[in-house]
């Protein structure tokens, strides 16, 4: 069932928000960054809200068809094409703008959106988040589109691996930050796809 779970991975306990909406991986990272942070737990319904009161048509919160219930879905929905380094909404959900203005809607948080990062800048962002989960990092994927987060890190053997939440089934992977054909590439045990947005939160 979707919604706030607990979640034990190397021994830390990371509430994970799995999101009831198609599209809704994006606002429900967010709101697990406001949960780490000290913001209780936001639900999806309201995060949805406060993303299209407060980000701008293109960058806001869209419901996908079928979670609307005045809406039928057709086979056209989803098709748009994707246009290269435009960070600009052509399939329901939310961009990283949205999700980044979501967060820099409360005062104490601060949210860094970086274009195209590289695997360096992606492994130090990982790397510097705090043990406690409030220094989180939102990726935003490409194949398929998807957001995950990263709560912390931890070493195992002599490596280091960063602890990812999954919104899409409310689980917590170990995850590695490589590259591949020159950009930033996540891969873990659920999940793998090259990166493009970057977000890191932290509180001011």
């Amino acid at each position: 069932m979707a919604g706030w779970v607990a979640r034990i991975e190397h021994s830390k306990t990371i509430w994970v928000l799995e999101q009831s909406g198609e599209w809704a991986c994006g606002i429900c990272c967010a709101g697990m960054a406001l949960s780490w942070t000290g913001h209780g737990f936001p639900s999806e319904t309201m995060l949805a809200g406060t993303s299209r009161k407060t980000s701008v048509k293109g960058h806001r919160y869209e419901f996908a068809i079928q979670d609307r219930p005045d809406m039928k879905a057709t086979p056209l929905v989803g098709l748009l094409p994707k246009i290269e380094h435009v960070d600009v909404l052509r399939d329901p959900g939310t961009t990283s703008v949205g999700v980044t203005s979501l967060l820099n809607g409360y005062p104490d948080i601060e949210a860094t959106l970086t274009f195209d990062p590289s695997a360096t800048a992606c492994k130090f962002a990982c790397r510097a988040t705090a043990d406690d989960g409030t220094s989180p990092v939102i990726m935003a994927l490409v194949d398929p589109p998807h957001f995950v987060i990263c709560h912390s890190h931890v070493k195992v053997g002599d490596s280091w691996v960063y602890l990812i939440a999954n919104p899409g089934d409310g689980t917590v992977f170990l995850g590695d930050i490589t590259e591949s054909g020159g950009k930033p590439y996540l891969d873990g045990s659920h999940y793998g796809s090259v990166i493009d947005r970057m977000i890191e939160v932290s509180v001011s």
